[in-house]
């Protein structure tokens, strides 16, 4: 994605936020990488946009 994209910024982060809600990025991961894969790996994040991240930890 190019800077000076905003549309396609915020089509971007509804889709991950749709999806993150809707448990679907669940599935995908534990598909992939969790439970219902060779690698047995738990997920420990949530997606969210940048802009709301904590940003008073970098420096």
């Amino acid at each position: 994605m190019n800077k000076g994209e905003p549309e396609l910024k915020a089509a971007v982060d509804n889709a991950l936020t749709a999806m993150e809600k809707s448990g679907e990025l669940d599935t995908i991961f534990n598909k992939w990488l969790g439970n219902d894969s060779i690698y047995k790996l738990t997920r420990s994040f949530k997606v969210v946009p940048v802009a709301q991240l904590d940003t008073s930890t970098k420096q």
